[in-house]
């Protein structure tokens, strides 16, 4: 039996968990696109900053570290792994998406129907009480999400800008891109730089 565990966002959590029998930690807390769990709570931890902290114990450890919450994009998958992650868990990237849970929904518009899947945090209200009954910690939201067809497709993107992603560094497999990832700290300016921007407004 394979045994998941966590979250956990420090490195002390990650040798806790490691130690009592864990096969692979997730880390970060707070992360998710639908989390709310650092306002509610106080608590949490950005998943680079967690992934960072909790591979400095792996040598010692080699469990699998999980990087879950905070992934926008390919680039978002080539970091978590490169700063020390093994796997990486998605939620909103593939939200919507024939295959995930839920009803198709459909609403009108002037220039036709939409489609739509809802997206629920497991600490959102409305999973607490399909699950429980009732809300023991409302840590999330729901979203509605336009339909994106088959999750092949997105995964096939995905994958497609991982091996370019891997191929800047020199890559051809995890253990390399580990070993020959270097971070820098660059302004939050250079996220917008980083964006397609031709068609900004001016």
């Amino acid at each position: 039996v394979h045994l998941m565990a966590g979250n956990v966002a420090t490195r002390a959590g990650y040798c806790a968990l490691a130690a009592a029998g864990a096969s692979s930690i997730r880390t970060s807390v707070g992360g998710g696109s639908i989390c709310s769990t650092r306002m509610q709570t106080g608590h949490g931890v950005p998943t680079f900053a967690a992934i960072l902290d909790c591979a400095e114990a792996f040598p010692k450890w080699e469990v699998p570290i999980i990087a879950d919450g905070g992934i926008k994009d390919a680039g978002d998958i080539v970091k978590a792994l490169a700063a020390g992650a093994s796997a990486v868990m998605l939620g909103s990237l593939l939200a919507g998406t024939l295959e995930t849970p839920g009803d198709m929904l459909t609403e009108e518009f002037e220039e036709g129907a939409r489609y739509f899947k809802v997206y629920r945090g497991m600490a959102s209200k409305e999973a607490q009480f399909a699950w429980h009954g009732h809300a023991a910690s409302l840590e999330g939201v729901s979203a509605k999400i336009p339909y994106k067809g088959s999750v092949s497709d997105i995964l096939s993107d995905l994958a497609q800008n991982m091996r370019s992603g891997f191929s800047y560094s020199g890559a051809r497999s995890l253990a390399q891109l580990q070993a020959r990832a270097v971070f820098i700290e660059v302004s939050p300016l250079a996220r917008a730089e980083s964006r397609t921007h031709i068609l900004d407004k001016r």
